[in-house]
């Protein structure tokens, strides 16, 4: 479907679809015989009604008698365009105003899903670290994906929050399982771990772990 640009008041918006151009033009938000449209592969803004595509659309048929050459006075489409057709690249000669947002731009909160995802992913032994960037990753890739569909000719990034959501879940679910798997082992004693072949280190530290949390235990209970 094409997308157009169109000029009312002064003032450049779009690109927009041709069923929007008909809404505007009933809303009075549009005067398809006086607004200049736009399009990828058209060398000038011309009317609305003076274009193959819409004139079918917006054209109403005259009721006038045609005046007389000498006293018929300039239509639209014969008045010089304010507007000049781009030269070097597929894209309106009219100066956007700064903030002015004229094409898709990349969803931030894609860019934050897809970041916490991984991190917390390759972070997923650590889990006071990999939960915290797991759920965020969720919650911004929820986020963005619903302001990419409310809105898609204005935000991008529909793939960034796709891969967020995805890696956010499996480091979520990876650091649940890491946490319960190392519950388990703190629970066999050391010559247990050493005939499962667990690595000393490991067993050393889960000994540590152990410890502590007894000793927390007994200050508590004093």
């Amino acid at each position: 479907m094409s997308q157009w640009y169109y000029a009312h008041d002064g003032k450049q918006s779009g690109p927009v679809p041709i069923s929007e151009l008909e809404r505007l033009a009933g809303d009075g938000k549009f005067d398809p015989e006086k607004d200049l449209v736009w399009r990828e592969g058209q060398p000038d803004w011309k009317p609305a009604v003076n274009v193959p595509e819409l004139e079918a659309l917006f054209k109403k048929p005259s009721t006038m008698e045609p005046a007389s050459a000498g006293t018929s006075e300039p239509t639209p489409a014969s008045m010089p365009s304010p507007y000049e057709a781009p030269r070097t690249q597929p894209a309106p000669a009219y100066q956007a105003t700064p903030g002015q947002v004229v094409g898709p731009t990349n969803n931030g909160l894609a860019v934050a899903s897809l970041v916490c995802g991984l991190v917390g992913f390759f972070t997923c032994f650590i889990w006071c670290l990999s939960i915290p960037l797991a759920i965020a990753a969720i919650v911004t890739g929820h986020l963005a994906s619903s302001k990419i569909k409310g809105d898609p000719a204005r935000y991008s990034g529909k793939g960034l929050a796709r891969t967020g959501l995805i890696t956010g879940y499996l480091a979520l679910v990876f650091t649940i399982v890491f946490i319960a798997v190392a519950t388990w082992l703190s629970t066999l004693s050391p010559e247990k771990l050493q005939e499962m072949g667990v690595p000393h280190e490991f067993i050393e530290q889960l000994e540590t772990q152990r410890q502590l949390q007894e000793r927390m235990q007994e200050e508590s209970s004093k």
